[in-house]
């Protein structure tokens, strides 16, 4: 049930910065905002005290869903012409 934070976060986002449109600055905000999501979904949950190591897995659920989503976009294009 906890995994769903992460992984809306990353659609949001993903969504988010396909309308942003400058592709320069992606990778930056999308390592910033996974980290953000990551450390406030292990906090939710309360995995942050069992282990550390679930803020990366948190984070790399976000931004993995981002970058699909971002991935996805030309074939959704190409598609529709």
């Amino acid at each position: 049930m906890y995994e769903l934070l992460p992984l809306a976060a990353g659609a949001v986002l993903g969504l988010w910065l396909l309308k942003l449109g400058s592709v320069r600055f992606r990778p930056a905000i999308v390592a910033i905002v996974s980290i953000v999501i990551g450390v406030t979904a292990a906090a939710v949950s309360g995995e942050l005290e069992a282990s550390p190591l679930f803020v990366l897995w948190d984070g790399l659920q976000c931004a993995a869903l981002a970058y699909l989503l971002i991935a996805l976009k030309p074939l959704r294009e190409r598609r529709r012409a």
